[in-house]
């Protein structure tokens, strides 16, 4: 999977850019410190600029009714959701603060 930064600023932690993982099942979002794995929510406005993959015009971002981050290419109308694109906290932190107990492997259901 791609390596995908958000536009926030470094982090004051560790001066990391700030790295986007799927945190939660359904397809939540979050940023975290790429050095230390400090978790951050995630707005629209600090999501990158893509380019369409087909006819290389600038994505447009919005949330969807779910509260899903999508990207939508406005001429070929390619379309997806940001969190397909993202791997889970897991394979890059050893913890993510923003998971639900369900969304961490390290716990038994």
């Amino acid at each position: 999977m791609l390596a995908i930064y958000s536009k926030r600023k470094p982090s004051s932690c560790c001066n990391g850019r700030w790295r986007l993982v799927q945190s939660r099942r359904g397809g939540f979002v979050s940023q975290n410190c790429e050095y230390c794995g400090e978790p951050r929510t995630v707005g629209l406005h600090q999501l990158p600029d893509l380019s369409c993959r087909i006819c290389n015009r600038q994505l447009l971002k919005f949330a969807g009714a779910d509260k899903n981050y999508f990207y939508r290419c406005p001429s070929c109308d390619l379309h997806f959701r940001l969190w397909e694109l993202l791997p889970h906290w897991n394979v890059h932190f050893d913890y993510e603060g923003l998971a639900l107990p369900w969304d961490r492997p390290d716990i038994i259901q």
